[in-house]
């Protein structure tokens, strides 16, 4: 087998066994002690998101964070110390472990998701033990909760942001368990164990119990939450991939990652837009976190699809919100257009995207709406645990750059997705949203007038909603390396799904209450701070903020980070990001100027509202 070089910052799966498949763990304490070993000749050179140890062989999903130099001597020190003590306790002599340890590298979020479960599943599926969950030599049992002893160290915040949350983690972990977990991704990796004891007889594929074999793929019992993971097993409340009924936060997927992208053939991965030859070089708008973009005409509905209400509730919606905000934005420009650029999907549906630059307040903006339709891409599918389904998204995204600085910048986006079975019937719906505000320098009382807005949207529909999705807002837009939030927040919310409290026409009612209320957050504040007097310095402080802007879609959006990792198209991803920029080495603000103020704020979010 080929090694791959191991590159800094990057996903690798990790594993090896002992020579000749035997032993390297006769017991706990030795599974402890290379543990030990473990944590203390790798925790600087590579992040630990999971790991299991069987009794010949063993697991790592890790991600680099030095030189393959660096690295290779690390496991190298790791693996002799471990196998010198364990030669010497047990009498032997000789290699321990096969020549090179195995590395597989790891450029899509489907792939390391399914590589974290299918190591923790390892004992379960190999015979090891009855129940996954209780073995206490991988790192499953680590996220259940938060007293148990961290022998290696494994970075558990960004292993959940994969999953989202604990309770998404264990219900994705029991809907693969005893499923056909496709693992294609996962080829050419030998079964280590060799102790498969009825399970499949390699790493690639886990075989599908009798009883569940010609289980419709697409189609949900009615406590079946995530679509198309087809499990039976009962869902605990809680955040879920795609069924929260109020927000997952940190949305990998955001309502299905830039689906309105989607061009000539189906995208490589979540987040990476395949566009026509013939459509390369059409402007697609601003794209922000997976948002949506564009809209169709009327008549190009899908075709075949039951009669949604919803969808068509919300398609018409997002049409005439787009119409309102362009021509509200145009007048309180009063001297830039809206570009208007109409593209077709091959496949089914289109955008119509609307762009504003150098204006008199605006100095570049988008303002998006889409309406696409067809068969799942593959990735999708392969997130989702269906086959040969149809999916609807529709949705309004918005970026707002003003030229002032004394303005704040904007983003907001509200959508809409169906996942259809084959006879064309509706098997999941949700909506997703949410408006966020950036300002270069704080006025107190704009802040709060945003918030104020969003809030009483919220209070409308559920006195928890504001705090919530408040909460979710803060979280997500969290600048970690910088220790800073990317503004002074708004509302973020996601997946949010019919349930007992809410059916879908009160979340539609919710959604367009809060798109509705967008004009009335930020115009007033546009309006009252546009004709403010500003110098070079502070025009200076904006683009050097509004690169802390930049930074977080380029360091810590994992639609951003996963789409560069995996060759996505550059034009769309960076479109959302500001036209002039600056990055000024070991910048800091006078003390207790207005500058140092916005960022004393930034560093812990506060509650804007009295």
């Amino acid at each position: 087998m080929k090694l791959e070089k191991l590159e800094k910052d990057t996903y690798y799966h990790v594993y090896n066994r002992g020579i000749n498949g035997g032993v390297i763990f006769k017991n706990q304490e030795n599974k402890r002690y290379f543990l030990e070993l473990a944590n203390k000749y790798l925790s600087k050179k590579v992040v630990i998101l999971a790991y299991c140890l069987m009794d010949n062989h063993y697991h790592m999903a890790i991600r680099t964070l030095a030189d393959e130099k660096s690295i290779t001597q690390a496991f190298s020190n790791l693996f002799n110390a471990y196998a010198k003590a364990f030669n010497k306790r047990e009498g032997r002599t000789g290699s321990l472990f096969e020549k090179h340890f195995k590395r597989i590298p790891i450029n899509d979020e489907d792939y390391l998701r399914n590589l974290i479960v299918y190591i923790h599943l390892n004992p379960q599926n190999h015979g090891v033990s009855k129940d996954f969950s209780t073995f206490g030599f991988s790192s499953y049992h680590l996220f259940k909760s938060n007293n148990q002893e961290e022998v290696l160290k494994v970075n558990k915040k960004e292993t959940l942001a994969l999953f989202e949350d604990v309770k998404n983690m264990e219900y994705v972990h029991y809907k693969k368990l005893g499923k056909s977990i496709e693992l294609s991704d996962l080829q050419g990796v030998e079964n280590l164990a060799g102790l498969a004891k009825g399970k499949a007889s390699n790493m690639n594929q886990i075989s599908e119990s009798e009883e569940n074999k010609n289980a419709p793929r697409g189609v949900v019992d009615e406590g079946d939450l995530p679509v198309g993971l087809n499990s039976t097993r009962e869902r605990q409340p809680g955040k879920q991939v795609a069924t929260n009924k109020e927000g997952q936060g940190e949305s990998d997927l955001q309502g299905v990652e830039n689906l309105a992208g989607l061009a000539k053939g189906k995208a490589s991965n979540m987040n990476q837009i395949s566009e026509s030859e013939e459509n390369k070089n059409t402007p697609r708008g601003v794209v922000d976190e997976g948002d949506l973009q564009g809209v169709v005409n009327e008549g190009d509905l899908p075709v075949g699809l039951n009669k949604s209400v919803t969808r068509d509730k919300f398609y018409k919606y997002i049409q005439e919100l787009q119409e309102t905000i362009t021509k509200r934005l145009e007048d309180v420009d009063g001297k830039a257009k809206f570009q208007e650029d109409l593209w077709k999907r091959p496949e089914g549906g289109g955008g119509r995207t609307r762009v504003i630059e150098n204006g008199a307040v605006l100095e570049k903006g988008g303002v998006n709406i889409s309406a696409v339709h067809g068969a799942l891409p593959e990735s999708m599918q392969n997130y989702f645990g269906v086959k040969d389904a149809d999916f609807f998204a529709c949705g309004l995204s918005l970026v707002l750059h003003p030229k002032s600085p004394m303005v704040p910048t904007v983003h907001a986006n509200w959508r809409y997705f169906e996942m259809y079975d084959k006879t064309g019937q509706i098997v999941d719906q949700w909506f997703g949203g949410g408006q966020d505000l950036t300002p270069y320098y704080l006025f107190d009382e704009d802040a709060s007038h945003f918030h104020s807005v969003c809030k009483k949207a919220c209070d409308a529909h559920h006195p928890e909603f504001h705090a919530k999705f408040k909460k979710k807002c803060d979280d997500y837009f969290w600048n970690t390396h910088r220790n800073e939030a990317r503004g002074v927040g708004g509302l973020f919310f996601d997946y949010c799904k019919a349930d007992e409290s809410m059916n879908m026409n009160d979340w539609y009612n919710f959604v367009t209450e809060v798109g509705n209320s967008f004009l009335e957050a930020y115009v007033p504040i546009v309006i009252k701070r546009k004709n403010l007097e500003y110098s070079q310095s502070q025009k200076d402080w904006q683009e050097i903020r509004r690169g802390r802007y930049v930074e977080f879609n380029l360091v810590h959006d994992k639609g951003t980070l996963f789409g560069l990792r995996t060759n996505g198209r550059i034009e769309s991803i960076l479109m959302s990001l500001p036209p002039q920029v600056q990055w000024r080495y070991d910048h800091h603000p006078e003390p207790d100027s207005e500058e140092e103020r916005l960022l004393k704020v930034l560093a812990q979010p506060k509650n804007w509202i009295a």
